[in-house]
């Protein structure tokens, strides 16, 4: 896996809001990707990820197997007590390129 201090490059597929090509997405080892979407955007200003339907599905079967409890409330899933931790995703670009997004990175834990 690369380092996520150092500097990584992958080509363009389009220069259209900065797209790389995705090819791949996982989760302990577990592939969540179903090439439907074969695209990845960076965007510094967004602070969500955005995933197709069948991605999502899948992602959300494998993080409910590693952290169970959670309940869904018109699209957010919460769960009483702390937060717990799950493995990281890791969004593959271009060739070889892996980027590790870990669980701090797409749990929050909020009051209330």
């Amino acid at each position: 896996m690369a380092d996520p201090t150092n500097i990584m490059y992958s080509s363009l597929i389009n220069e259209n809001y900065w797209t790389l090509g995705l090819t791949g997405v996982k989760m302990n080892g577990v592939d969540l990707y179903t090439a439907n979407t074969n695209q990845a955007i960076v965007d510094s200003g967004t602070t969500v990820l955005v995933m197709e339907g069948n991605d999502y599905a899948k992602f959300l079967t494998q993080f409910q197997k590693e952290a169970p409890g959670f309940t869904e409330q018109q699209g957010v899933y919460l769960k009483a007590g702390a937060c717990p931790t799950a493995s990281d995703v890791v969004i593959s670009v271009g060739a070889g390129v892996d980027l590790p997004v870990p669980s701090s990175q797409y749990l929050e834990e909020i009051q209330g």
